[in-house]
């Protein structure tokens, strides 16, 4: 049995910094069982802790039995810098009838109080378009696994930088990411309600770098660990193909201010995933990818094999640049088509669920029969991947439904 008095001290505790009760020195024990194991009358399920050794010395109060199970935890704040695991070790100081000292192994807890050096928890890297001469927006998100707050740091002398957005293919990045020393940043999110990191709505661009540095303002709230931060800017497309950044040149750089500037790096992961339009693949959405001017999808398919039969021909098109007034659209290789031979102007007529107004096409269009040429020409203009309208031929012309 070990007697009431005994005192159970947990020692090496590098680091630590105790959560008081009050003033201190006594600190809270959470969840003891048995109840009331610890502590005196005045404080019971409470511990002394004594900063100096990093220690938390607790005294029994209430016998314990042999072979009987005792389980508590405490709070203590971690330190600010990352550590190897404590070489923290438990000695009992029995009272029987003079003071007897029992140890603990230490490398029985070894592995106790190993705390991770700051560092970004995840960062990831994105865009919504690889269009020549779109307007596409660039994202970044990051989360961190250390809090800074108005007590750590200056907050408006913290800035995130997003390093690396140069494209090996290409010798300027001026059409790629503007060569403006300023961008406006859109949006700082944080996808908790209340928590926003206060971005300034400019951020600073070096192009030869291709660095985008991100300020935060004098009202700012800081950081918080495990929360994923998210900021945004727009940037107008090269009108030429051009790669992305190699994986290994992207990074993401958080600097802030105490009694010396800290910086902390960490990788920045170019999304794997594919965008919104039809025929995106993985890879899209790497920052700075753009792709030359080209067709996107292009497919064409038919209603029927049978001999004589009504034939209908489905034609799918989606360009990656847009298509402007006056463009036309050529579809060739309709040959074999039965019925009168018919050259030159034929109508076009929208199909059932598409309105005139949505037609982007004249209401009549070029055919050639020998050669089995049609020839549709646009009468407004339509942005890149959107064009999504049918139309028919009559009678005599395979039936075409173009979907742009």
């Amino acid at each position: 049995m070990v007697p009431v008095s005994t005192s159970i001290s947990i020692i090496g505790l590098a680091g630590a910094t105790a959560i008081y009760v009050g003033d201190g020195p006594l600190v809270h024990l959470q969840r003891v069982v048995p109840e009331g194991t610890f502590g005196q009358v005045a404080s019971v399920g409470q511990g002394s802790w004594i900063d100096a050794d990093k220690m938390l010395v607790l005294y029994v109060g209430q016998p314990l039995q042999q072979n009987s199970d005792v389980e508590f935890s405490f709070e203590v704040m971690n330190p600010t810098a990352g550590q190897e695991s404590a070489r923290v070790s438990l000695q009992i100081c029995l009272f029987f009838i003079g003071p007897q000292l029992m140890t603990q192994p230490s490398a029985l807890l070894a592995t106790v109080f190993s705390v991770d050096a700051r560092q970004f928890v995840t960062a990831q890297i994105s865009q919504t378009s690889c269009f020549p001469g779109a307007t596409n927006t660039i994202s970044a998100e990051f989360s961190i696994n250390f809090d800074l707050t108005h007590r750590d740091i200056v907050l408006s002398k913290l800035v995130v930088s997003i390093v690396g957005l140069t494209s090996p293919s290409s010798t300027s990045t001026v059409q790629a990411a503007s060569s403006a020393s300023t961008i406006q940043v859109l949006t700082t999110w944080t996808g908790f309600e209340g928590v926003d990191l206060q971005f300034l709505p400019t951020g600073n661009w070096d192009e030869a770098r291709g660095v985008m540095a991100l300020h935060t303002g004098l009202g700012a709230t800081g950081l918080l660990s495990g929360l994923m931060y998210r900021v945004s800017w727009n940037i107008p497309n090269p009108y030429h193909a051009q790669d992305p950044p190699e994986q290994e040149a992207v990074s993401i750089t958080l600097a802030y201010q105490t009694d010396q500037v800290i910086q902390i790096q960490g990788a920045l992961i170019m999304s794997n995933k594919p965008l919104s339009f039809m025929g995106s693949i993985v890879g899209d959405a790497f920052p700075l990818r753009v792709y030359g001017p080209c067709f996107v999808s292009l497919s064409v398919a038919q209603s029927s094999s049978w001999p004589s039969a009504t034939n209908t021909l489905t034609i799918t098109i989606v360009a990656n640049i847009a298509l402007h007034y006056p463009s036309f659209v050529t579809v060739s290789g309709l040959t074999g088509v039965a019925g009168p031979p018919t050259t030159g102007a034929v109508p076009v007529n929208p199909a059932a669920h598409a309105s005139t107004f949505d037609s982007p096409f004249d209401t009549s269009a070029a055919w050639n029969r020998e050669t089995g040429i049609l020839v549709l020409a646009l009468n407004q203009c339509y942005d890149a991947g959107r064009l999504r309208t049918c139309y028919s031929l009559p009678a005599g012309i395979p039936q075409v439904y173009i979907l742009v």
